[in-house]
């Protein structure tokens, strides 16, 4: 008698966790930093009015909210163990990153 036993797999990504993440950071970057460390014009989305995680949340809440999102996809990506170390790394890397 041959017994197998499995483990049940993790659910599939419905979506890249760390792609919110993107846009806040980017935002968020969009009025703290100078063009020259962003390489393109800082400030156009204040400039042309639009409507961002800086002017609905604040920088501060900005940033709070990042790291929320960080840690949705840390949870998101936990099922995958050892496979994951590369988005982890990413999501990390976005949240931390200056420009």
């Amino acid at each position: 008698m041959v017994v197998f036993v499995t483990h049940p797999s993790p659910p599939p990504l419905k979506f890249l966790t760390v792609i919110p993440q993107i846009k806040v950071v980017d935002d968020i970057l969009d009025c703290t930093q100078a063009s020259e460390q962003l390489g393109k014009t800082a400030g156009k989305d204040a400039a042309a009015d639009k409507t961002t995680y800086v002017k609905l949340l604040g920088v501060e809440g900005a940033k709070k909210e990042a790291r929320q999102l960080l840690d949705k996809a840390t949870s998101a990506l936990m099922p995958y163990r050892e496979r994951n170390i590369p988005l982890l790394a990413i999501a990390h890397y976005i949240v931390k990153r200056n420009a």
